[in-house]
C-alpha cells in the first residue's frame, strides 16, 4: 500500500545510498528528471544535479557518514536549489532530504522529497507583472500593495455587465474594528503595519478567481464572482475567526489581537448597479458592527 502512495505521489522521490547512487524514483521524478527508470537507477546522483553540486555530492555523504553523528545543515531541513533535466534545463526546486531508518546491512540510506518550483515562480512572475501594470495604471494601493477602490469598481461593473449567465456571485466589505483608535494609542504606522498583515492574510486566503482591493482607510472589498453564499460564507467567515484569534500583528505587542467585521451582500439577476451593491454591503456591514463587531451579516438577512 505504501508503496502505491509513493509511486503515485504528486511530488518526486528518489532514494539513493551511502555512495551516491540512485536506488529507488517515483514515476514523478522521473517526469521532472526527464530521463528514464533504466537511466537513472543504479547510476550516480549526480545525473541530476548541475555540474558545481554534482562534483561533490557524494563528498558531502561521506563526511555527514564519518562525522559518526546525526547532526546536519541539509537533512531534515528544507532547501532551495536547482536539478539538472536531461535536455539541459536546470529547474527549481524545493528539496527535503533525510536519511532513512534501514535494518539491513546494506549501508546507509537517504530519501529526496523534491517539489518543482517552476509554477510558482511563474505565478509569482506574473503576479509582479501585474503589481507593475496597475501601479502605472493608478490602480495599486502603495500601502499594502492590493489593487484600490479605483480598480475594484472598475471590476465591479465589469462583472455585473457579464452576469448574464452565471447564477450567483458575491460582493463583501471587510473593516478593521477601531483601527482608529490603534491609531491614537500607537500611532498611524501600528496602524499601517496592521493594513499590511491583514491586507496579506485576506489575500492568501482567497481564491485565485476573487478580486480584493484595499478601498478606504480601515475597509478592504472583495468581488467573489460566480459562487454561492454559501461557500463564500465558509470561506471569508474562516477569514475572520482565524484573524481574531490571531497575535503578532503588532511588532511591540506580540500579544496584540484584533478582529474585522464583515459585510456582504449577493448579486444575482437582474443586476442592479454598482452603488447599489455598495450600499447593501454598507448596510450589512453597519449591522456587524452595531451587533457587537468581529461578526459577518448577509444584506436581506437580518
Amino acid at each position: 500500500m505504501f508503496k502505491n502512495i509513493v509511486e503515485n505521489a504528486l511530488d518526486s522521490i528518489c532514494l539513493l545510498n551511502d555512495q551516491n547512487v540512485i536506488e529507488y524514483v517515483n514515476a514523478a521524478f522521473i517526469a521532472l528528471s526527464g530521463f528514464t527508470q533504466e537511466e537513472l537507477l543504479g547510476n550516480d546522483f549526480g545525473i541530476v544535479l548541475p555540474p558545481e553540486i554534482a562534483n561533490v555530492h557524494a563528498e558531502l555523504i561521506q563526511k555527514y557518514i564519518n562525522r559518526n553523528d546525526t547532526s546536519s545543515t541539509v537533512l531534515g531541513k528544507i532547501r532551495k536549489l536547482e536539478i539538472l533535466h536531461k535536455q539541459g534545463e536546470l529547474i527549481p526546486v524545493e528539496l527535503l532530504a533525510f536519511e532513512v531508518s534501514n535494518s539491513s546491512n546494506e549501508g546507509r540510506k537517504f530519501a529526496g522529497i523534491l517539489r518543482d518550483l517552476r509554477e510558482r515562480e511563474y505565478m509569482s512572475m506574473e503576479y509582479n507583472r501585474l503589481l507593475y501594470d496597475m501601479e502605472k495604471m493608478g490602480y495599486m494601493d502603495s500601502l499594502t500593495q492590493l489593487p484600490n477602490e479605483k480598480y475594484i469598481l472598475s471590476r465591479l461593473s465589469g462583472t455585473l455587465s457579464h452576469h448574464q449567465n452565471i447564477k450567483e456571485s458575491i460582493f463583501g466589505i471587510i473593516d478593521v474594528d477601531d483601527l482608529s483608535g490603534i491609531n491614537k494609542k500607537n500611532g498611524r504606522e501600528a496602524g499601517d503595519q496592521i493594513l499590511k498583515k491583514i491586507g496579506s492574510d485576506l489575500r492568501n486566503s482567497i481564491r485565485m478567481k476573487d478580486i480584493i482591493a484595499r478601498t478606504d482607510d480601515d475597509d478592504f472589498s472583495c468581488i467573489f464572482p460566480d459562487s454561492s453564499l454559501s461557500e463564500i460564507i465558509n470561506l471569508i467567515d474562516n477569514f475572520r475567526a482565524k484573524l481574531s484569534r490571531k497575535t503578532g500583528l503588532l511588532n511591540k505587542d506580540p500579544g496584540f489581537q484584533i478582529t474585522v467585521s464583515i459585510g456582504l451582500t449577493r448579486i444575482i439577476n437582474p443586476v442592479k448597479s454598482p452603488e447599489e451593491y455598495l450600499n447593501e454591503a454598507q448596510s450589512a456591514l453597519k449591522k456587524a458592527k452595531i451587533e457587537g463587531k468581529n461578526k459577518l451579516f448577509i444584506f436581506g438577512f437580518y
